[in-house]
C-alpha cells in the first residue's frame, strides 16, 4: 500500500507543479484562454476530490461528512453558476478570494494526508478538517452572495 501512496504523492506533486508552471506561463505570455479558465479549476477540483474520496470512503482517514461537504459545495457552485448563466443569459461568475483560500487549504491538506500515508505516521487531523471545513463554508456562502448580487444587478438593468 505504501508504494501506491508514494505513486499517488508523486503524481499529486507533479500535477501541482505542472499546474503552477501552466498558470505562470499563461499569465506571463498572455496565453489565457476562455476554455482554460474553466478547465484549470476543473482539473484542480477533480484531483482534490479524488484524493478526498479515496481517503474518506476507502481508507476512512477523514470523515465522510467532510468529503461530502466538499463535494456538495462544488456541485452547488457549478449548478448555481449554470442556473445564474441561464437566468441572466451570460456567464458572470468570478473567483472569490475565499474560494482561492479554500482551494489552497484543500491542496495543503490533501498533500499532508498523502505524506502521512507515505511516511506512516499518525497525525491529528482535527485542526486540518476544521480549517478546511471553515474555508469551505465561507467560500460557499461567498459564492452564494455573489450569485444573488449578480442576479439582482441584471434584474434591475
Amino acid at each position: 500500500v505504501t508504494e501506491k501512496f508514494q505513486n499517488a504523492l508523486s503524481l499529486f506533486i507533479i500535477a501541482g507543479l505542472t499546474d503552477a508552471i501552466d498558470g505562470y506561463l499563461a499569465k506571463r505570455f498572455s496565453l489565457i484562454t476562455n476554455i482554460g479558465k474553466y478547465l484549470d479549476p476543473l482539473a484542480d477540483k477533480l484531483l482534490l476530490i479524488s484524493v478526498y474520496v479515496v481517503m474518506g470512503f476507502v481508507f476512512h482517514d477523514i470523515p465522510v461528512w467532510f468529503v461530502t461537504l466538499i463535494i456538495v459545495r462544488d456541485i452547488f457552485i457549478v449548478t448555481g453558476s449554470l442556473i445564474l448563466c441561464k437566468l441572466i443569459q451570460q456567464f458572470e461568475v468570478h473567483p472569490v478570494m475565499s474560494g482561492k483560500i479554500n482551494t489552497v487549504a484543500q491542496i495543503l491538506f490533501a498533500g499532508i494526508l498523502l505524506v502521512e500515508k507515505v511516511w506512516s505516521f499518525e497525525l491529528n487531523i482535527t485542526i486540518f478538517v476544521t480549517i478546511v471545513t471553515f474555508t469551505t463554508i465561507i467560500s460557499w456562502v461567498s459564492y452564494l452572495v455573489m450569485g444573488i448580487e449578480i442576479y439582482k444587478k441584471h434584474r434591475q438593468s
